[in-house]
């Protein structure tokens, strides 16, 4: 029995797996390594476009191909910075398919069902998902409400075509969205903290994504204060200070590839936000479990000068943050400050307590 490992790209992948049954459908294939050239699957779908049917159609042709391989049993839909939680990782998984295909279950949107895009099928299942590879594409002319066609088609596909269908309902893709606000994309991770461990186990994950260059997956341990660097078209680079004392994560606006390296790798989390969705990012972080870790945590505005810190005892004008209304309630525990600069731009303050 082999495991096929299907990859929607852009254009490399990071290649970190115990496997050379690797098949790869790259937006771009003229920038793929010339190392990672032999993965790429004859029939291409182009352009693809996101939260587009093309994407159902690129993946099926992932699917066709990997299919052919008649001792491929179980095809893993995978993303090019996806990243193994562990070492034996197919051990994991075979402790958890029951010979199911694996979803993860979002919700039901009259007889659609969304899932997470990323899943694994297996064989009875993707040779399904092929045969009927037309039957429902007018079903997805529109776009269905609260998701894309990617995240519906699978599961609904199988469940049209056998409503008694079984599956195994787990989420085994690790990535960080911010609940209570609107992002570009998950965050990037460069470390993970005891909070991303916990969720990892509760939740049976096996890959994780959005890594950078110098991920680690061992637990980083936290200092006692936290800077989280707003980055934006303005920002001056050159006033971003490190401090031994600090840990660091980023908010950003701009390509994460426009960022000087030096920067990037000593953030622990970077969030890829809308800059007009700036204060809620804030105090959505502030609502995260992770944040506890810190007793001082400070967010720097996109002009913000980091020389500036010493303010923090001559200006204490409390933030309106409790009028912000989150799902679960209202933020508790935290105090805020205003941080002003010499150049009167505001950063904020927050106290964990």
């Amino acid at each position: 029995m082999t495991y096929a490992f299907l990859f929607l790209t852009y254009d490399n992948i990071i290649l970190n797996f115990k496997s050379d049954n690797i098949y790869i459908h790259p937006k771009y294939p003229d920038k793929v390594k010339k190392e990672h050239k032999k993965y790429i699957i004859k029939n291409l779908i182009n352009p693809t476009e996101w939260c587009n049917f093309s994407i159902v159609k690129a993946t099926i042709n992932l699917l066709k191909e990997s299919f052919n391989n008649k001792s491929n049993k179980w095809f893993f839909i995978l993303s090019q910075d996806s990243f193994p939680l562990y070492n034996n990782y197919i051990e994991k998984f075979e402790q958890l398919h029951n010979n199911k295909s694996i979803f993860s279950f979002r919700n039901k949107y009259e007889d659609y069902y969304k899932t997470s895009q990323w899943w694994v099928l297996n064989r009875d299942d993707a040779e399904i998902i092929i045969n009927t590879e037309l039957k429902y594409e007018h079903r997805f002319t529109k776009r269905i409400k609260d998701g894309c066609a990617d995240e519906y088609y699978f599961l609904s596909v199988l469940m049209w075509e056998n409503p008694k269908y079984k599956y195994t309902n787990l989420r085994i893709m690790y990535d960080k969205w911010l609940e209570h606000t609107i992002q570009k994309s998950p965050a990037f991770f460069n470390r993970l903290l005891k909070e991303d461990f916990d969720y990892i186990d509760k939740n049976k994950c096996l890959f994780i994504r959005k890594i950078i260059d110098d991920f680690k997956l061992d637990r980083y341990i936290t200092k006692r204060k936290l800077y989280v660097i707003y980055i934006e078209t303005e920002t001056n680079k050159d006033n971003i200070i490190f401090n031994n004392k600090f840990d660091f994560m980023l908010m950003i606006s701009i390509d994460i590839n426009k960022i000087k390296k030096e920067i990037v790798k000593r953030s622990i989390y970077i969030f890829n936000i809308i800059h007009k969705f700036y204060y809620e990012t804030i105090l959505n972080i502030c609502y995260e479990k992770f944040i506890s870790n810190w007793d001082l945590v400070i967010f720097t505005s996109e002009k913000f000068n980091m020389n500036n810190y010493n303010y923090i005892d001559k200006v204490k004008k409390y933030l309106p943050y409790n009028k912000f209304q989150f799902k679960n309630g209202k933020l508790q525990n935290k105090k805020f400050y205003f941080l002003i600069d010499g150049g009167d731009l505001p950063s904020y303050i927050a106290k964990i307590v």
